[in-house]
């Protein structure tokens, strides 16, 4: 029930910053229905670094709410990537996979 979310902007490296709000502001910008109450946990990942925003996961408290979100990543724009979150080993099969459709040896992944 776990979405990582790349390029959310205004990535302050602050351990103060409020990530959940810039989330909830950018999907009421998009009609989007999500509530404070839909996220479990959601925090920056890794280290900061100049001129770069760092991913973002999120955790929510229903399934629901997560489908929403998953489901309206194409209207989120250019420069924020929606996803699943994985572990790094199916992370990696995922990315073998994808570059085998690139090769068209396989039809999808």
């Amino acid at each position: 029930m776990m979405l990582e979310i790349s390029g959310l902007p205004d990535d302050t490296g602050d351990s103060n910053e409020n990530v959940e709000q810039k989330l909830l502001d950018k999907a009421r910008e998009l009609k989007l229905q999500l509530n404070s109450c839909d996220i479990d946990r959601i925090h920056r990942l890794g280290s900061k670094r100049s001129g770069t925003n760092r991913r973002v996961i999120v955790k929510f408290t229903n399934s629901k709410a997560r489908q929403r979100v998953f489901n309206a990543r194409k209207s989120f724009g250019k420069g924020l990537f929606i996803q699943d979150s994985l572990t790094p080993f199916r992370s990696q099969l995922s990315f073998e996979a994808r570059a085998l459709k690139r090769d068209h040896k396989l039809t999808s992944t």
